[in-house]
C-alpha cells in the first residue's frame, strides 16, 4: 500500500510538471526548441555532404566519422531546455511546496523526468534522420543513438541543478524567468562546455581509435550524469528549505 502511495505521488508531481510546460505557450515553446535546433542542425549537415555522397572520398569520411555525427545534435540540445526554468517557473506558487507535505526527491526527479520527456522525442527522431540519411554503419548508429541520449539526459539534469542554485522566484513576466534569467545563461554556458569537451574526445581520440573515442565519449557523459543526479538528489531538501520567499 506504501508502495501504490508513492508510485501515485510521482505520478501527480510528474502531470503537474508537463501540465505547467503545457499551459504556459511561452513556456512550451521554450521546451521544444532545442529539439527544432537538433533536427535544423541535422538537415544543414545532409546538406553539406549530400552533393557528394556519391563521391568515394566523402563516403570514406562519412564511414570514419559517422560515430561522431551526433556531435551536431548534442550542441543544438543544450539551447533551452525545460528543467532549467522549472523551479523559477513556480513563482509566486512556490510557498506551497514549503508548506505542504510534498516529497522535495520526488519532485526534482518530476522535474528531470518531464525535461526528458520534451527534448528526447525530438533528439530520437534527429538522430534517426542522421542515421539514415548518412547510411551509417551498425556501430556508428548504436553509438549515436547512445550519446545523444545521454546527453539529453544530462543537460536535463544540468539545467535542474543550475535552476536549484540560482533561482528566480519574483517575477511578473514568464519572459524575465524564460529568456532573461542567471540560471537560463549559466545554464546554457556549462552545457556548451561539456558539449565541447565530449565532441573534443569523439573527434580527438577517433585518430587513435573509434572505439576509444566513443567509450571515452559515452562515459564521460553517463558519469557527468550519475554525479549530477546523486548531487541533486542530496541536496535539494537543504537548498529548497533555504529559499527565502
Amino acid at each position: 500500500r506504501k508502495e501504490l502511495k508513492n508510485k501515485s505521488e510521482f505520478k501527480t508531481l510528474l502531470a503537474n510538471e508537463i501540465k505547467k510546460i503545457t499551459k504556459s505557450r511561452l513556456y512550451f515553446i521554450n521546451s521544444i526548441m532545442s529539439g527544432i535546433s537538433s533536427v535544423t542542425m541535422v538537415i544543414v549537415l545532409y546538406i553539406s555532404l549530400s552533393k557528394g555522397l556519391d563521391n568515394p572520398n566523402v563516403l570514406a569520411f562519412i564511414k570514419a566519422w559517422g560515430h561522431a555525427a551526433c556531435i551536431a545534435i548534442i550542441f543544438a540540445i543544450g539551447i533551452q531546455v525545460p528543467s532549467g526554468s522549472s523551479i523559477s517557473m513556480e513563482g509566486s506558487n512556490f510557498w506551497m511546496i514549503k508548506v505542504y507535505p510534498i516529497n522535495i526527491k520526488k519532485l526534482m526527479k518530476a522535474k528531470i523526468i518531464a525535461s526528458i520527456i520534451f527534448t528526447l522525442p525530438s533528439v530520437l527522431i534527429s538522430t534517426t534522420i542522421l542515421v539514415v540519411l548518412l547510411k551509417l554503419d551498425p556501430y556508428a548508429i548504436v553509438m549515436n543513438y547512445l550519446i545523444s541520449t545521454a546527453y539529453c539526459i544530462l543537460v536535463s539534469l544540468i539545467g535542474l541543478m543550475v535552476n536549484m542554485a540560482f533561482p528566480k522566484l519574483k517575477w511578473k513576466t514568464e519572459n524575465e524567468v524564460l529568456k532573461n534569467s542567471a540560471s537560463v545563461t549559466i545554464s546554457m554556458l556549462i552545457d556548451f562546455g561539456i558539449t565541447i569537451l565530449i565532441a573534443g574526445a569523439l573527434i580527438g581520440l577517433t585518430f587513435i581509435n573509434r572505439y576509444l573515442a566513443t567509450a571515452v565519449g559515452l562515459s564521460l557523459t553517463v558519469l557527468a550524469c550519475a554525479i549530477i543526479y546523486a548531487l541533486i538528489i542530496k541536496r535539494c531538501e537543504k537548498v529548497i528549505e533555504n529559499y527565502e520567499l
